[in-house]
């Protein structure tokens, strides 16, 4: 899978955990809502600044975007 599409299915994915529309997330990780989404349909190449922004708003480090939602499942199964 191309790697702008992994990292705004967990973008989404965790906004979505945070019970935030687009805007709302959006002013939170001061992004815009375009830029919002727009990484999250993968249809744009996300800077490092960006990714930045949205680990810090999601409060996570910026390598848990990167990860396939498959790797946090087995992750999440290991810990048990």
């Amino acid at each position: 899978m191309e790697l702008s599409k992994i990292i705004g299915q967990n973008a989404r994915r965790m906004r979505k955990a945070l019970g935030l529309n687009q805007a709302a997330f959006a002013e939170k990780a001061e992004l815009s809502q375009q830029q919002v989404s727009k990484i999250e349909r993968g249809s744009q190449n996300v800077t490092l600044k960006s990714i930045a922004k949205l680990a810090a708003a999601f409060g996570i480090p910026d390598i848990e975007l990167f990860l396939p939602p498959d790797m946090e499942v087995r992750k999440k199964q290991d810990a048990k």
